[in-house]
């Protein structure tokens, strides 16, 4: 726990009060910028433990409101204006969400510098995704476990002020069953083996097999970093499938869409990443995500943004028949990953229902969502 006196130096005299009132009636709580415990008036309705938390957060949100002119200016700031031809930087909320050291290196940028310059990207992240949620009381919201329809569903993330959640339910689905959907989906898919153009040389493709499946008549795209899958029209056999682990969740709305990818062993892998693609906006909107995980057991991981590099926060095995969520605004504040294993040598197939809200029209769907 920070002193108090450090803390108060920091704040407004106007909100000064006593150290025996402050202790009698406070109750310490977790600074939602810095992580740490502290008691101080200031603490007590922005959630946060001092004014340069305070200051940071701000900053933070600032960030992601920059046109072009301003990104480049923060690019002449970090003394990264030789490469600003090579960095693509159109605007504040793509600096924050799409720099990484692996870009800033392909720009040119030296290796020290781009560990830097990282390092401010993440306390301005980190700053960014703090600010306060809408209450559930003000904006309702009930989640897959808390409605309880089918199956033992824990809560393995339930974190209040960001509204975000995530659950698992065990073995949601019978054993045979299952073996018999991954059987066919391994065997019968048109899988594709997409190269993201973003991170790759020419040549290769990334680490899993995959498929993007939507309703009949959608004609979205679904892209992420350099990657970009064309879809492909829902069979009967994949809507029975969703179908059944949608009432399982309780879901009130079928998805329409699915992204399934096929994990051939240990060594393919999905990085940290969030699913906040424009198609679903989940970036600043409620939604769920129901995954079904089949094949192999896999760890899933999940940290929050602006976290250390490669720390999971909670991380949770994901067996055969396995069904999970992820819920709110997860994918504005978190990120998840499943991280190669090499140890392990027998395939899995992961199905992730989602609902698109906003056609991708550049890609020649009619079709119109809410997002549209």
């Amino acid at each position: 726990m920070e002193e108090t006196e450090d803390v108060e130096e920091e704040l407004p005299r106007s909100r000064s009060r006593s150290r025996d009132r402050l202790e009698s009636n406070l109750v310490p709580r977790t600074c939602r910028f810095c992580g740490k415990h502290t008691i101080c008036e200031f603490g007590r309705e922005e959630n946060l433990c001092s004014r340069r938390c305070y200051n940071q957060t701000m900053k933070g949100c600032d960030v992601l409101l920059w046109d072009g002119g301003e990104a480049k200016n923060w690019l002449h700031t970090e003394g990264l204006s030789k490469w600003s031809r090579q960095i693509d930087v159109a605007h504040g909320h793509q600096l924050l969400t799409k720099m990484t050291e692996g870009t800033l290196g392909k720009a040119g940028v030296p290796q020290m510098k781009a560990k830097d310059a990282i390092k401010t990207i993440e306390e301005l992240r980190q700053g960014a995704w703090a600010q306060i949620e809408p209450p559930r009381k003000e904006l309702p919201l009930e989640t897959v476990a808390e409605m309880g329809f089918k199956g033992d569903w824990e809560m393995v993330i339930e974190d209040n002020p960001l509204r975000s959640y995530a659950a698992v339910c065990r073995q949601a689905i019978d054993s045979d069953l299952a073996w018999k959907w991954f059987e066919t989906l391994q065997t019968q898919l048109p899988w594709q083996d997409p190269t993201d153009e973003k991170y790759q040389k020419n040549g290769k493709t990334i680490a899993r097999r995959t498929i993007f499946v939507v309703d009949q008549g959608c004609n979205c795209t679904y892209k992420y970093s350099g990657v970009a899958v064309k879809p492909f029209p829902e069979t009967d056999f994949l809507a029975e499938i969703r179908k059944k682990c949608v009432e399982i969740a309780g879901l009130p709305v079928q998805p329409n869409s699915c992204n399934i990818n096929l994990y051939r062993d240990g060594h393919d892998a999905v990085g940290w990443h969030t699913d906040d693609e424009p198609l679903f906006e989940g970036d600043y909107n409620d939604i769920c995500i129901l995954s079904l995980s089949l094949g192999s057991s896999r760890t899933f991981q999940v940290k929050k943004k602006g976290g250390k590099r490669d720390v999971a926060l909670k991380s949770f095995v994901v067996s055969h028949g396995d069904l999970c969520t992820m819920e709110g605004r997860f994918q504005r504040h978190y990120l998840h990953a499943i991280q190669r294993e090499p140890e392990v040598a027998e395939p899995r197939i992961n199905l992730t229902w989602r609902y698109i809200t906003k056609h991708n029209h550049s890609d020649g769907c009619n079709l119109q969502g809410e997002g549209n």
